[in-house]
């Protein structure tokens, strides 16, 4: 029997079935939070008819590139008609799948605590955001891609095989790099992590590594050029190399500033790590509000990390495979870590699951080295840490179950946070409390008030409780922040206002308003609109009809020509109004809205 349990294969299996055992009630779960965004109200991904257009969709409708993971969902959706059960069992298979390989890369650098350090990887509390919330699927995604490619990587270099396998091999790295990258741009790490694999092997052979870098660098470097070649094609599909905004409280510092603002966060990566009983699924302002101050916070963060690789730096010949295990860890950090080029989070737990195969292979070489030397000590430490971080990884993991559990614990965990009051005003909201919510946006908007999100909830209570003027006034706030972020709801923002200011009788407001919306954005469709509003609402009909006309000549949708329809309709011009109205009947309205509009005319006096 403990033959067996020493197998190597039998060793694999068995992680990776602790991995399904600790995550498989996770396959009961619902869509929830970022799942319906991107999965379930999003028809696109609905049809493997509409292939071409994910291959170049974004992941959010104006940032980040994930094409693998969408495909991935659409296969999914159209096999079974959206039910989540497949896209949760998925997860779970490929958090063992990563859990296996955790194990393969742990025997090559670690030796016999490969089997410890897969075993905590399996079940790590960190990994529950990833592998429980559906759209966490990108992680696990690009993690085995990362760990794929290594791999493939390493087996191109060795002496062993033959030219042929070699290079084979090589191709295979290339391409599992490629599919980590289009999984999510936690994959940028690889060619890193392909160096600390060949400073692994020049450490083993104890050579220097420019020499051990002789013969590799070809697919080391056609690695780089692989993930350059990526991420300039990234930046043609989103419009820029970065593809999203920067998370709040990091808005507009510079590389030099985020060093002291991410600093901090270092004792959080160290406590979620090593001390993961504190578990969140929001870390936004006030809980953490990242600031350009060299406070003790971050000399200590820092300090920390420094001190960390210097040690594992000097010590790395006496005990190379700590030294891989920490530089793999900083490594992937740094992609997540807001320092190269900032992210839209300040921290997610889901973003450290790369990262923390690093530190799993060196809790294995702990771990095996207790064990070596005190045998029943060791083997109870690892007892103990694998029923802790099981237990801990099962009771989280129902938090994710469902949307109300989910922001019943965002707004319990932390309630200071933006994002947890905005959270607990859209709860009010839909029980019709409108004073609490506009109280508690008001609150979200204190702690952080550059996110045009809460301004845009803002605006929806106050014309819920018909105060038009301010809800005007949340928009242009809304659509100011967005145009700072170059986001396209800038304009659908202005135009709101535009509208909430003529229902508000604020004709001044609204001509300033939709001037504003014209000059941002010459020849758009909303400011074409929103100009023909204020000039019906000002009695100059045929500079309305004309604008609506050239939104409706630009747009070709049945909603404009009806809109054309209508302005040249109440400036008594039935001849133009007629011509709209057969662009109408010629798309297909639909019959209630055609019957209506023949009404109208004929209210007018004209003839349809």
């Amino acid at each position: 029997m403990i033959a067996r349990l020493t197998n190597p294969r039998v060793q694999r299996a068995l992680v990776a079935l602790l991995a399904v055992a600790v995550f498989a009630p996770s396959i009961a779960y619902d869509f929830v939070y970022d799942d319906v965004f991107i999965i379930s109200a999003r028809p696109l991904l609905h049809s493997l008819a509409n292939w071409r257009e994910i291959l170049v969709a974004p992941w959010w409708d104006y940032s980040l590139y994930r094409p693998l993971t969408q495909i991935m969902f659409a296969l999914e959706w159209v096999a079974t008609d959206g039910r989540p059960a497949l896209f949760h069992a998925n997860n779970v298979l490929l958090h063992a799948v990563a859990t296996m390989l955790v194990f393969v890369l742990g025997r090559r650098v670690i030796g016999g605590g490969a089997v410890f350090a897969a075993a905590v990887f399996a079940v790590h509390p960190v990994h529950v955001e990833a592998v429980a919330n559906i759209v966490g699927r990108a992680e696990i995604l690009s993690t085995v891609g990362a760990l794929l490619a290594v791999l493939a990587y390493d087996e191109a270099g060795a002496p062993e095989r033959s030219r042929r396998a070699r290079s084979l091999f090589g191709f295979a790295a290339l391409g599992a790099l490629l599919a980590g990258v289009a999984s999510k741009e936690t994959a940028f790490a690889v060619p890193g992590l392909m160096l600390m694999m060949d400073w692994f092997r020049a450490l083993q052979r104890s050579i220097p590594l420019g020499k051990h870098m002789r013969s590799r660098a070809p697919l080391w470097f056609a690695a780089v050029i692989t993930s350059v070649a990526w991420l300039g094609f990234r930046g043609l599909v989103l419009g820029d190399v970065a593809g999203d905004y920067a998370a709040p409280g990091l808005l507009g510092l510079s590389a030099l500033e985020r060093i002291p603002a991410m600093s901090p966060v270092i004792l959080e990566y160290l406590r979620l790590f090593f001390f993961p009983v504190r578990l969140l699924a929001d870390y936004s302002p006030s809980v953490i509000t990242p600031t350009p101050v060299w406070s003790p916070a971050a000399i200590v963060g820092l300090g920390t990390a420094v001190a960390v690789a210097g040690v594992a730096i000097a010590k790395r010949r006496q005990s190379p495979g700590v030294f891989f295990a920490v530089g793999w860890t900083g490594a992937a950090l740094m992609i997540v870590a807001n320092v190269i080029v900032p992210s839209g989070v300040v921290l997610a737990e889901r973003t450290l699951y790369l990262s923390t195969v690093g530190v799993c292979l060196g809790l294995g070489v702990a771990l095996a080295w207790l064990t070596d030397r005190r045998r029943a000590v060791g083997l109870g430490a690892v007892f103990l840490i694998l029923v802790l971080g099981t237990a801990r990884s099962v009771t989280r993991a129902p938090v994710w179950s469902h949307d109300d559990r989910l922001f019943a614990s965002i707004v319990f965990d932390s309630p200071q946070s933006y994002r947890a009051m905005w959270i607990a005003a859209s709860v009010a909201y839909d029980r019709g409390d409108l004073a609490l919510a506009d109280s508690l946006l008001r609150g979200s908007i204190v702690s952080f008030p550059l996110h045009p999100g809460v301004w845009e909830s803002m605006a929806r209570v106050a014309k819920a409780g018909d105060r038009w003027a301010n809800a005007a006034n949340y928009h242009r706030a809304a659509s100011r922040l967005q145009l700072n972020l170059k986001l396209p709801p800038a304009r659908e923002n202005l135009g709101h206002a535009v509208v909430a200011f003529l229902t508000a009788d604020m004709l001044d407001s609204a001509r300033v308003a939709a001037a504003d919306l014209q000059t941002a954005f010459p020849n758009s469709r909303e400011g074409r609109i929103a100009g023909a509003d204020v000039a019906l609402a000002g009695g100059d009909w045929r500079t309305a009809r004309t604008l609506r006309v050239q939104a409706a000549i630009d747009s070709d949708v049945s909603e404009d020509w009806w809109l054309a329809t209508e302005a040249a309709l109440r400036g008594g011009a039935c001849d133009a109004a007629a011509r709209s109205l057969g662009r109408v009947r010629a798309i297909g309205p639909g019959g209630a809205t055609l019957d209506s509009l023949v009404t109208v005319f004929e209210r007018a006096g004209c003839s349809p």
